[in-house]
C-alpha cells in the first residue's frame, strides 16, 4: 500500500501513505498480516505500532544512527509503551 512516511532508502512509486490511511488499512485488513514500513523512526513508531498492523519495519532509524545498537533499544522500548 506504499509507505506510510517519506522514505529516503528508496525512490517509492506511491506518496506517502501518512498515519490516517494506515489506520483505515489496518481495519479494513484485518484478516491479513500487516507490515507498517516506510520512514518510520523513534518520533513515530509508537503511533504506528498502535494501528493494528502485526509488524513494523525500521531501516534508516537505525542504520543512520551513530549508535544503531542504542537506537535498536529505544525503538524497542517505543514499541512496548
Amino acid at each position: 500500500m506504499g509507505a506510510v512516511f517519506p522514505t529516503q532508502l528508496k525512490k517509492m512509486p506511491t506518496a506517502p501513505q501518512g498515519l490516517g490511511r494506515l489506520y483505515k488499512y489496518a481495519q479494513l485488513m484485518n484478516n491479513y498480516p500487516l507490515v507498517a514500513i516506510g520512514g518510520i523512526d523513534e518520533s513515530s513508531i509508537h503511533a504506528v505500532s498502535q494501528s493494528g498492523v502485526g509488524s513494523v519495519a525500521v531501516v534508516r532509524a537505525i542504520t543512520q544512527s551513530d549508535y544503531p545498537q542504542e537506537a535498536v533499544k529505544r525503538l524497542k522500548a517505543q514499541l512496548e509503551s
